[in-house]
């Protein structure tokens, strides 16, 4: 059995696929939004740190609460406001993968980021996709958005995939390298 995680590479600039643009104030700013919850539920759960499970979105968070939130997320991040639109930017990362043995098994494909002024929401792994082979052997290949972070510093884009019946890891590149002046 083999799975292996190849070379991670930086393909682009791009907004939050698909680009999710919301009427929003400057998201550090302390005067109430002008776009409403329903909007900014719609980003954060795009957001794949915010939107996967675990997520701090939920029945428990009233509208004002998950406006907050937006901007907690949004102030960790390089945004580019058009007006009063509100866009995350990121990076596009594409990573093979090769697996040999895991006919039938559900596998997971995560990413997570390392490095000096990464934040304990960005640092955890998050779930990009599930796999499951049906041969014994497969490959194939998965695109990330992974956050332009507002913090200096470079950091660490890690991709790893882990099999999700006994939550083990079987591979993890970390070896591409993000420059954030």
């Amino acid at each position: 059995m083999r799975a292996v995680v190849e070379d991670p590479t930086l393909k682009q600039y791009a907004a939050l696929p698909p680009s999710i643009v919301c009427p929003m104030v400057d998201p550090l700013s302390t005067a109430d939004p002008s776009g409403d919850a329903a909007c900014a539920k719609k980003v954060l759960a795009a957001v794949p740190s915010i939107g996967e499970s675990g997520s701090p979105l939920g029945p428990a968070l009233d509208d004002q609460e998950v406006i907050d939130l937006l901007r907690r997320t949004l102030g960790t991040i390089d945004v580019m406001m058009i007006g009063d639109l509100t866009d995350p930017m990121g990076f596009l990362v594409s990573a093979d993968y090769d697996l040999q043995g895991f006919a039938n098994d559900q596998l997971q494909i995560m990413w997570s980021l390392s490095g000096p002024g990464v934040t304990g929401e960005w640092t955890s792994d998050q779930v990009v996709q599930y796999v499951t082979p049906t041969a014994d052997v497969d490959h194939g290949n998965v695109e990330i958005w992974v956050p332009d972070l507002a913090a200096p510093g470079d950091y660490k884009v890690s991709v790893s995939i882990w099999r999700v019946s006994d939550g083990s890891r079987l591979d993890v590149d970390d070896s591409l390298q993000i420059a954030n002046p």
